[in-house]
């Protein structure tokens, strides 16, 4: 480790000294003088921004020492750290740097070449050995950028009454391009070392199963990056428009929706049942009359996230919250176009009124946020409803996917995997039924030897194949080419039937917690699932039959 931290040091200061150049460029000259050209202003603005990172820390520490003794006894650790940042942030000495940043911040061809310059001089720093040590320590430094990204995101999301400012979306930039270099090296380090990529994935399972026990949701690489956009959306983009999640039955945008304002706001999202489908006011709120005949609001789950109160009498509000509307296209279409109307757009602060709150009028709350989910009309779903053209235009979209299953990308199969792990970390099914099966491949013009994984159904352990048939299933649900598709053509595609992960999860809970005890095996307990769930009444014979044919494909009956 001290080698590692030797050639650590050696790389800071070699961008310490990076830093140093353009201040000291910068003070023969005026900080507002025009740049020759973007790459010019980018790398300026990359040494001022060090510049501005090392000496914001040196007055942080001079505050700490010298200035910044407890207000009072009862001042917590946390107050006091965040009253010495709030006087750093406005300390005179750093006004000339801010100024100068904030130019060439506004500037977005400077701001581009910025991000590329700033991601290949992380590049270029000297590679760590893929040891496990580096590993850990690449881990750390990524788990850090996101952790304060996640912290700056909170912050601008729970004060949207005013723009971020330029050294705030600076940050943001900086920290998503190093969390971005320090996954790839990371990427990097478990490719080229099988025994390292063994022990990561062990742990990467470990920490699956706490996700799945504590919150029922698991943050896979793909769910992060939908989390990412949900984030920014919300928070930087399009603030308060309102954003639709898309995707096909089961993709599972209603558990992301839940996680989401979990993680951005510290709380779940306001929820609506299904009575509002037939009417959308009693979202908003009900008028009540009190025993003394005084009349006020009683909010319903939109009125409550977007004011911060339970009704018109409360006098304090709280923060608010995200309001989450499942099957957005299934409600009532001329009240879901005045909804949405009336709250795209609006800012925190504003003072927002509806017809149901009979004249009251509320405060946007800083944290609320809308989120819908909708299963739209496709080419092979043209059943579905469309969600009405005024309303559309006003949302953001995202689309949520089911998670990725491919040999290079099994993060369906490290789920499964991480349902079927116990609380001491152990999988207590004979090694033969997880894993996939391997078979060696030559070359034919180098000669050379290689294993890869085998795509065959038929081939690996039950999970691994279960996996595949999962995915299979979803292909044939979205009307993708699977691996029937070849042989039945058109007659491949499920119209009904499909498999979300949450119910194929809780499958492989269940045979943890009690199958696997009356030593039934993995593969009947999945086969007499499967049966179970393809031979529903609810979907049509052609489904129930096409179930049968991937199941005996994937040899799970």
């Amino acid at each position: 480790m001290k080698e590692k931290t030797s050639k650590f040091e050696e790389v800071v200061d070699k961008v310490e000294r990076a830093q140093e150049k353009a201040p000291q460029k910068e003070s023969t000259v005026s900080f507002g003088e025009k740049w020759a050209s973007p790459g010019e202003g980018a790398e300026q603005l990359y040494a001022l921004w060090r510049d501005y990172g090392r000496k914001r820390m040196e007055l942080v520490g001079e505050y700490r020492e010298k200035r910044a003794e407890p207000k009072d006894e009862k001042e917590s650790l946390a107050d006091r750290a965040r009253r010495i940042q709030a006087t750093v942030a406005v300390d005179t000495k750093l006004a000339p740097l801010r100024t100068a940043i904030r130019s060439r911040f506004q500037d977005s061809g400077v701001r581009a070449m910025f991000e590329r310059t700033l991601e290949r001089e992380l590049t270029e720093q000297e590679k760590l050995a893929p040891s496990y040590e580096n590993y850990v320590h690449e881990r750390e430094l990524k788990d850090e950028a996101e952790m304060r990204r996640l912290e700056l995101y909170s912050d601008i999301f729970s004060h949207r009454e005013k723009e971020p400012d330029e050294l705030t979306l600076l940050e943001i930039t900086d920290l998503g391009t190093r969390t971005k270099v320090a996954e790839r090296r990371m990427r990097k380090m478990e490719s080229e070392n099988p025994e390292l990529s063994a022990k990561l994935s062990f742990e990467r399972l470990k920490n699956y199963r706490e996700q799945l026990k504590r919150d029922g949701f698991i943050w896979t690489p793909s769910r992060e990056k939908l989390f990412n956009k949900i984030m920014e959306h919300l928070v930087i983009v399009n603030q308060n428009r309102p954003l639709l999640l898309y995707g096909e039955t089961g993709t599972g945008k209603t558990r992301l929706a839940r996680a989401a304002s979990q993680r951005l706001t510290g709380n779940p999202p306001h929820e609506v049942g299904e009575e509002a489908k037939t009417d959308i006011r009693p979202l908003l709120g009900l008028r009540s009359i009190d025993k003394d005949k005084e009349t006020f609001v009683t909010y319903g789950p939109l009125g409550q996230a977007l004011s911060g109160k339970k009704s018109s009498r409360d006098k304090e509000a709280g923060s608010g919250g995200i309001f989450y509307m499942d099957e957005m296209n299934g409600y009532p279409p001329d009240g879901l176009r005045s909804l949405i109307k009336q709250l795209s757009g609006r800012r925190a602060g504003e003072e927002i009124s509806f017809a149901a709150w009979t004249g009251s009028s509320e405060k946007l709350a800083p944290q609320f946020g809308f989120v819908g989910s909708a299963n739209l009309p496709s080419e092979k779903h043209p059943d579905r409803v469309e969600l009405p053209v005024e309303v559309a235009r006003e949302l953001g979209s995202l689309e949520v996917d089911y998670p990725p299953q491919s040999p290079k990308n099994p993060e369906l199969y490290e789920m499964m995997l991480a349902a079927l792990m116990d609380q001491n970390d152990r999988i207590r099914v004979p090694k033969e039924e997880l894993p996939p099966e391997w078979q060696e491949v030559v070359d034919v013009q180098t000669n050379a030897k290689r294993f890869e994984i085998d795509t065959e159904p038929k081939a690996g352990g039950t999970l691994w194949r279960f996996a595949e048939f999962v995915a299979a299933i979803q292909k044939s649900y979205k009307g993708e080419e699977n691996t029937l598709t070849a042989t039945l053509r058109d007659a491949s595609y499920l119209r009904h039937a499909v498999l979300d992960p949450g119910l194929v999860l809780s499958w492989l809970q269940e045979y943890r917690k009690s199958a696997m005890r009356s030593h039934e095996s993995l593969k009947d307990f999945l086969g007499t699932k499967i049966t179970e769930w393809g031979a529903q009444k609810i979907y049509p014979e052609e489904d129930r039959n096409l179930v049968k044919k991937f199941q005996e494909k994937f040899q799970l009956g």
